[in-house]
């Protein structure tokens, strides 16, 4: 027996107090002995305690684990007992009380939205365990409404089949808005038509006996309740009932449904705001009102999933909620107007998904959200992710007008055209979705990745549409003595075709970001630029150009005719020139990502195997660029993106060595020779004299190698910001004022300035060697382009195969 289990021993035997005394004694310095000469692994524990008993009360003890532990209250735990002992009112509850009993309801509604379980929030209110026993009026139909309104939003929550998803797997969360409703059952169910009657009768009765502002603000608590279900069981259900006064509330009836949550706004701009609401409840646990107190269900669920600490936020925070949760199923019914304007945009569309990842997501929005654009929920497509479901939804709504066989009209609904309008306003809608709705930026690319393939096929068949409906995209144009009468790209199809380029922009965006990929998987990053998205970009470019094909002449003998000049109309979709400006745009985008991560792989020493075509790619990459500002006389669309480069030294610089030194100062050269070369006119952000500057401070004659190229760089070109006011001088001053005054050493063992010169000048070399042979080819294209014009011969074949670029 070790001395543990001794000392435990003696203790039950001697020392252990009688029943009820209070008397301990402190074991504390036994103890510690005694556990230093355990063994690894050895445990000691009481003959009658087993396991299961310790875990339990483990669990009873943590606060987290059981909200009964929290604190001990005498209170009784039921409605009808609470009544009969004349601790709660049933009936002749003034306005103000009944007032405060909707504010503190109106806090525990709030709490069980954001994810708290129904016992520890709804029904620890006594008043909505029972609500059919209550005999005030008013206070019985609120009370039943509260009730009505939280089994519809669990039932919304539960058909809209929505979970969260996880970077590693998918995996179903269950909601507490979707469990625990069923431990106080409602009875005596109320139809919805009675039900709002009452309500309308209540608020009438008290307009027109009294104008205090206790009265107004019942009624507006009230009326906001009452228009707030009316809202959400139009949304989201098909009531058979003809309730409320309206025979034909159905679904996607928009206009009666923005009208009830444009009166919940009007209301809200009153209620919760004054300064009074910051400080109530009072305590913060609402246990200092007689009608709150702990449910039977809740301490006797010792197991139960959801249990945690509530923390009651004060009225004015429940409010702020109601408002942005308001302003959010207002965002996505606002479709259109009476006349059938769309009214909807771009940032009201992304406005329901965009919170603040540190706050609880609004779960009931993006249900009903859901169920009103994808009314099928989880019947049709069950246990899918929010962000599938809703490119689901856009697939499916944004479809062209499909036009079925041997019919004459193409088949169209205003709630798609209504999507077309919005997904027209801005062709990043996907993009912003994935982002705005806080997924990681490996789901994100993993949507995107899933998408592109689709989105090919859906330009494919808004060619098709295009072609059968051509009469509608016709372009009549005057150009020089002839009437050309041109059909261009159409708009469903370019749609689309805008749609595939952004969603590639934004997959490259991903790819580059380097808390996404590490350096040892850039290179399959750089294999899927190279042999998935640039090739099937090119089969894309290829399709458009076929698209812009059909040309109808029309005699000079018309020309005159100025009814044919008349036809003149605004094309619905873009130009041919537009679409192949864009499409340059993306291709020469493509290449700036492909030569950044090239850089990269070749700053890592991660070359592929084939060098010679690794090179050759990253030559024509280099000279796409230049040909692209020649071809458009526009700048370059995009500013060189240094983060790459800034992420790449940081690592490379946290050990700066003999090895790899030469490489550090390789990269930040080029880094600034390929800015100047490529761009005509670059911008030097305070980012790029952060890397210098860590480059230098890291090594004194990494500093004093940069103060000597420097002269190979042309500055005179750049923009500087603020903060680099003098580039080169002001980070030699600052490395040699920093250096002295660091504690650690400049790292200079086994390093001399010759030998890192000969070196660096040996790779330099090579470099000037590559770059003259680089203008020579230049210089040698230029010649055939003025020969071609001219009427001369042609390149070889062999030349003009240099200029293609060979996937990898």
């Amino acid at each position: 027996m070790t001395e543990l289990a001794k000392s435990f021993s003696k203790l039950t035997t001697v020392d252990a107090p009688e029943p009820g005394n209070s008397d301990w004694v402190d074991a504390t310095e036994e103890f510690k002995n005694a556990c230093s000469q355990l063994k690894i692994g050895e445990l000691v524990m009481a003959k009658e305690i087993t396991l299961f008993d310790t875990l339990l009360a483990v669990e009873f003890m943590d606060p987290r684990l059981d909200t009964g532990a929290t604190k001990s209250t005498p209170k009784v735990t039921n409605f009808s007992e609470a009544v009969k002992r004349g601790l709660l009112k049933s009936n002749r509850v003034s306005i103000a009380e009944q007032v405060v009993i909707m504010d503190v309801t109106t806090i525990t509604l709030v709490a069980w939205l954001k994810g708290c379980g129904a016992l520890e929030s709804l029904f620890i209110n006594l008043y909505l365990q029972e609500p059919w026993k209550i005999e005030e009026i008013g206070l019985r139909t609120f009370c039943i409404l509260i009730r009505k309104l939280v089994n519809l939003v669990s039932s919304i929550v539960q058909r809209a089949n929505i979970y969260e998803e996880s970077s590693e797997e998918h995996h179903f969360m269950i909601s507490p808005m979707t469990v625990e409703l069923g431990s106080f059952p409602m009875h005596n169910e109320v139809p919805n038509s009675k039900l709002l009657s009452c309500l309308e009768t209540v608020e009438k009765r008290l307009i027109a006996k009294s104008q205090a502002e206790v009265v107004t603000g019942y009624v507006n608590r009230l009326s906001f309740y009452r228009h707030l279900y009316v809202a959400l069981l139009a949304m989201t259900e098909k009531d058979d009932e003809k309730w409320a006064s309206k025979k034909d509330m159905i679904i996607g009836n928009v206009t009666d449904i923005r009208r009830s949550l444009l009166t919940c706004q009007r209301l809200l701009e009153h209620l919760y705001t004054s300064k009074e609401d910051e400080k109530t409840p009072s305590p913060p646990d609402l246990s200092g009102y007689n009608f709150i107190s702990p449910c039977e269900s809740s301490m006797k669920v010792s197991s139960n999933m959801f249990s945690c600490v509530v923390e009651f936020g004060s009225l004015a925070d429940a409010g702020k909620y109601l408002r942005r949760m308001v302003g959010l199923l207002l965002s996505v019914v606002s479709i259109s107007d009476k006349k059938g304007n769309y009214l909807i945009t771009m940032k009201q569309f992304i406005k329901f998904v965009d919170y603040p990842l540190s706050e609880q997501p609004c779960l009931l929005t993006r249900s009903v959200m859901q169920l009103f654009y994808y009314p099928g929920g989880a019947l049709e497509v069950p246990l899918v992710p929010f962000a599938e479901s809703l490119r689901l939804a856009m697939e499916k709504l944004c479809m062209p007008p499909y036009l079925p066989k041997n019919a004459t009209a193409m088949e169209d609904t205003d709630l798609s055209r209504a999507f077309a309008v919005l997904m027209n306003s801005s062709y990043k809608v996907l993009p912003d979705v994935l982002r705005t709705y806080g997924l990681s930026a490996s789901r994100r690319l993993f949507h995107i990745q899933r998408l592109l393939p689709l989105l090919g096929e859906l330009i494919v068949q808004g060619d098709l549409v295009d072609r059968k409906n051509a009469a509608n995209v016709v372009e009549v144009s005057v150009r020089r003595r002839n009437l050309h009468t041109e059909t261009g790209l159409g708009n469903v199809a370019c749609f689309y075709v805008y749609l595939l380029l952004e969603n590639v922009r934004e997959y490259i965006f991903l790819s580059l970001s380097m808390r996404l990929y590490d350096y040892y998987e850039l290179p399959a990053v750089y294999w899927y630029l190279t042999d998935v998205v640039l090739r099937w970009h090119l089969e894309v470019m290829q399709r458009c150009e076929g698209f812009v094909g059909i040309i109808n002449l029309v005699g000079s003998r018309d020309k005159n005719d100025r009814r044919l000049q008349k036809m003149r109309a605004r094309p619905r979709g873009p130009s041919s020139r537009d679409v192949e400006l864009r499409m340059m745009q993306a291709f020469v985008f493509i290449f700036r990502a492909y030569y950044q991560i090239s850089l990269c792989l070749r700053c890592y020493g991660l070359l592929p195997l084939d060098k010679a075509t690794f090179e050759h790619n990253e030559a024509f990459c280099s000279r796409i660029f230049c040909r692209f500002e020649a071809l458009t006389k526009l700048p370059f669309p995009f500013f060189f993106d240094y983060k790459v480069f800034l992420t790449s030294s940081a690592r490379l610089c946290s050990e700066v060595n003999y090895t790899n030194m030469y490489q550090v100062v390789r990269m930040a050269v080029k880094c600034l020779n390929t800015a100047c070369s490529i761009l005509s006119n670059p911008v030097l952000t305070g980012d790029t004299v952060t890397m210098l500057r860590v480059i230098c401070r890291k090594n004194m004659i990494a500093a004093q190698l940069l103060m000597k190229e420097s002269r190979n760089v042309r500055l005179q070109g750049f923009r500087m910001d603020d903060d680099f006011h003098a580039i080169f001088p002001l980070i030699s001053v600052e490395t040699v004022r920093e250096s002295s005054a660091d504690d650690a050493p400049a790292n200079l063992k086994d390093q001399t300035p010759t030998t890192v010169y000969e070196r660096l000048d040996n790779n330099l070399a090579d470099e000037s060697a590559a770059a003259a042979a680089v203008e020579k080819e230049e210089e040698e294209e230029e010649e055939n382009s003025s020969r071609q014009v001219n009427g001369e011969a042609a390149a070889p074949e062999a030349e003009r195969d240099e200029e293609t670029f060979v996937p990898v």
